[in-house]
Protein backbone atom coordinates (compact mmCIF):
# COMPACT_ATOMS: atom_id res chain seq x y z
CA UNK A 1 0.00 0.00 0.00
CA UNK A 2 1.08 3.63 -1.21
CA UNK A 3 2.79 5.32 2.22
CA UNK A 4 0.33 8.29 1.68
CA UNK A 5 -3.12 6.12 1.92
CA UNK A 6 -1.78 4.88 5.04
CA UNK A 7 -0.98 8.26 6.33
CA UNK A 8 -4.21 9.43 5.57
CA UNK A 9 -5.79 6.70 6.70
CA UNK A 10 -4.62 7.29 10.10
CA UNK A 11 -5.00 10.34 10.38
CA UNK A 12 -9.03 9.97 9.18
CA UNK A 13 -8.91 7.73 12.49
CA UNK A 14 -7.50 9.48 14.69
CA UNK A 15 -9.57 12.91 14.19
CA UNK A 16 -12.51 10.37 14.55
CA UNK A 17 -11.35 8.91 17.40
CA UNK A 18 -10.35 12.77 18.78
CA UNK A 19 -13.70 13.65 17.88
CA UNK A 20 -15.83 10.88 19.26
CA UNK A 21 -13.79 10.46 22.82
CA UNK A 22 -14.15 14.42 23.22
CA UNK A 23 -17.83 13.61 22.49
CA UNK A 24 -18.10 11.25 24.97
CA UNK A 25 -15.84 12.88 27.64
CA UNK A 26 -17.87 15.89 28.14
CA UNK A 27 -21.35 13.67 28.12
CA UNK A 28 -19.58 11.97 30.86
CA UNK A 29 -17.93 14.91 33.14
CA UNK A 30 -20.96 16.74 32.62
CA UNK A 31 -19.43 19.64 30.89
CA UNK A 32 -21.10 23.22 31.17
CA UNK A 33 -20.56 25.43 28.22
CA UNK A 34 -21.93 28.43 29.96
CA UNK A 35 -19.83 27.96 33.15
CA UNK A 36 -17.35 30.76 34.09
CA UNK A 37 -13.81 30.39 33.84
CA UNK A 38 -11.27 30.32 36.32
CA UNK A 39 -9.50 33.48 34.78
CA UNK A 40 -13.20 35.41 34.84
CA UNK A 41 -13.97 33.78 38.23
CA UNK A 42 -11.06 35.16 40.12
CA UNK A 43 -10.04 38.18 37.62
CA UNK A 44 -8.40 41.22 39.80
CA UNK A 45 -8.55 43.76 36.94
CA UNK A 46 -4.98 44.23 36.29
CA UNK A 47 -3.13 43.11 33.29
CA UNK A 48 0.44 42.20 33.29
CA UNK A 49 0.03 42.58 29.62
CA UNK A 50 -1.60 44.49 26.38
CA UNK A 51 -3.44 42.11 23.79
CA UNK A 52 -3.24 43.64 20.38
Amino acid sequence: MNTLVIVLIAAVLLSAAYVLYGCWLANKWGIDPKAETPAKKFEDGKRQYQVL
